[in-house]
This record gives C-alpha cells, structure tokens and sequence, in this order.
C-alpha cells in the first residue's frame, strides 16, 4: 500500500487542497513519472478548483444576504433597538423555523399582532394566507361559525356554506388574538382541532382536514385563568408551545423616540404642510408619560393627534402643547389652580378636538366652534408663543 500526496496550486503556489491516490498491489509502486504527471495535473486542475472555492463564498454570501434581507422585509413595523426587543426579534426568528404553535402575551397595544404577522412572513408559509381571528369581538356562536365555516341552513341566516378560518388559512397561518377570551365548549373545539388536524364545519358531520400553523395572543395571565377554571389545562399546553412575551412599552422606554420619529415620518411627512420634526421639550415629555392604557397602539394615537393639531395651527414641528394635557408627565395632570387656567385648559380641549375632527382644517373647525375662524388663528397663535 503506497500513498502519494502532491498539492493543488495555483499563481501564487497558495494550498487549495490535496490529491490522494493508493495502490494496493505492493509489487508494482508508484514511479517517479507518476508523481511527475500527478503535479501536472493538480496545476492544470488548480484555477478550476480556486474557481470552485471562490463559487461557494459567494452562494454562501448570497444566501447569507438574503436570509438577513428577508428577515428585516418580515419585521419593518417592529421597531425597537433595546435588549428585550432585540430577544423578542430573536425568538420570532426561531418561532418561523418550527412547526409549533406560539403563545404571545402582553398589554393591550404593545404589538402582538404585528409579531405573529413577521412569524408568518419567516416562516415556510409566508406564500400562503395569514388569517386573524379576534375571539374577544364575536359571540360564541359568530366565533365558531368564523373560525370552522358553516353550512347552508344550519342556523338562522346560514343561506349560503361558508369557509371557516381555519380552511381560509390553510397551507397557512392562522392568529388568534385574545384566545383566552374563548368560551369552555368553543377551547373544547380548538384543543381538538390542534390534536387531529381537522375541523368540522358548524351544521355538518363531516371532517376535513387542514395543514394550518397557529398563532395565539392573549393580554391575560393563562396560569392564573387555568387555575381559576377559564381556561382548559389540556388546552393551554397545546397553545404554549413556544412563548413569546412582548414587553410594554414602560419596559422599553428607551424605544419611545424611535418609535415618535417612526410615527412622524409614516404620518406627518405626508401632511400638508410636511410635519418632520418634534421639539426636544416635547420628546421630554412623551418619554416622561406613563404609557399604561395602549402602549405603542396609544403613542401612535398621540403622535397623530398632535399632527393634526400642528397642521390645524399652521406649523411643521410638533410642540408640547400639540399633545392632550392628561397623562403628560409621570405624575398624571395636575389640577387647574384658577378659574382663568381652567378656563384656558378647557378651551384647549375643546378647540384641539375640534381641528383633529376636521382634520386640521381651521375653517370647519372654527364653524363646528361656532367662532370666526380669525379668532380661532389668533388663539392658537397665541398658545403655540407660549409654549415654545
């Protein structure tokens, strides 16, 4: 047994890599000609194989590139740089990788919606439908008949089939927001159809199958609804398989900038005139407030709020005063000390809800006011001086 080993080179006599040949009859070696015709060989086979090598880095860059780049296509309205939203962006990742259905908690308006649809959009079913089901909207019956479809005939104003949720997402993603809101018989239904794979639509004996990944939410704690008898124990652990909780936008306050400059550019470049720019006054105050009441889906209202009150008064950077006096600081409001400051507060109030029903315009405002629309100009003049 003999083995010869000769390099494959190049220009630069850089190692590509190595030829290997053996010969079991000992009787008849390998010559020195034959080590002669093999490192002519390697040097006639090395620009191929550098060639190859080169070929690979690139696949491998492209493929590198395209996941990242489909990843941030998946996730453009999460917006947050901070650790717990940099794991949650992780773990959504890993959730679109796995076959198992997710649990996503949190406060009401944090974003869980947003996060099941990017689970959607990494996964292997992002060509396929992404259906949402809110089971805190519908009566039980509604809720059934949206999420298995019913037939012809099988309740008062059935007149035609009807395609259920689960069937509308099959080969797809199916969100159900607010899953513990669910009543006992209808988690019954859903903990069966995540053991079989199968539906049953409402007035029908017939089972159908469906290849549809499950996505659940809830703003509630589901031990303690387990525990107090709300929510099924058999279903609770076939929904959380992978959980995921989204942190409230307290948790996260280092994110509220981002998010006002978000908000700014998605709604008030496209006023007229263009809004593109906050006050650092009133940046202070929004990352002061104390956001318990909708989190992202609240400070989203705000910013579009105070966008049309800032349009309404002519400017194109928003000011303290563009934003509703209740809730501004972590210490709640404060009372007005006299009848003049109450007076003004309650003016504000009632002007700002004005311009934001009209949409900024002064004129159908100052009409809805039943004010001259001068008066109006020279009000909020005055109140945008005081507040700069």
């Amino acid at each position: 047994k003999f083995a010869l080993a000769t390099l494959a080179r190049f220009a630069n006599e850089e190692m590509l890599g190595a030829l290997y040949i053996e010969r079991r009859d000992a009787a008849h070696l390998f010559m020195p000609d034959d080590r002669e015709f093999l490192l002519q060989f390697a040097d006639t086979i090395a620009p191929y194989v550098k060639t190859a090598l080169i070929h690979q880095e690139h696949v491998a860059e492209i493929l590198d590139l395209k996941a990242r780049t489909e990843q941030s296509a998946a996730l453009p309205h999460i917006i947050g740089d901070c650790a717990a939203m940099e794991k949650v962006v992780s773990l959504s990742g890993v959730a679109a990788g796995v076959e198992r259905t997710v649990m996503i908690t949190g406060e009401s308006g944090c974003g869980k919606e947003l996060l099941a649809q990017a689970i959607h959009a990494q996964s292997r079913r992002n060509n396929r439908p992404f259906v949402v089901v809110d089971c805190s909207a519908l009566t039980e019956s509604l809720l059934e008949s949206e999420l298995f479809g019913h037939v012809k005939g099988s309740f008062t104003g059935a007149v035609t089939d009807k395609l259920g949720a689960f069937e509308q997402a099959d080969g797809g993603t199916l969100f159900l927001d607010e899953i513990s809101d669910a009543s006992m018989p209808l988690q019954q239904n859903l903990r069966r159809v995540l053991q079989e794979g199968e539906i049953r639509r409402v007035g029908e004996n017939e089972h159908r199958p469906v290849d549809v990944r499950v996505v659940c939410a809830t703003n509630k704690d589901l031990e303690r609804e387990v525990a107090e008898g709300r929510f099924l124990h058999d279903l609770y652990h076939r929904v959380v398989q992978f959980p995921i909780r989204v942190p409230s936008l307290r948790e996260r306050k280092e994110d509220i900038p981002l998010l006002i400059h978000h908000f700014i550019a998605s709604y008030g470049l496209k006023k007229n005139p263009p809004v593109g720019a906050i006050k650092p006054q009133a940046l202070a105050v929004l990352v002061a407030r104390d956001w318990t009441a909708n989190n992202v889906r609240e400070l989203e209202n705000a910013i579009r709020g105070a966008l049309a009150h800032c349009v309404g008064a002519g400017g194109t950077e928003l000011l303290p005063h563009h934003f509703p006096a209740r809730g501004l600081s972590g210490g709640g409001e404060t009372e007005p000390t006299g009848l003049a400051e109450a007076t003004d507060r309650f003016q504000q109030q009632r002007v700002r809800a004005a311009l934001a029903a009209c949409d900024g315009n002064r004129s159908q405002a100052a009409k809805m006011l039943g004010v001259s629309r001068q008066w109006l100009h020279r009000l909020l003049q005055r109140w945008e001086s005081s507040n700069e």
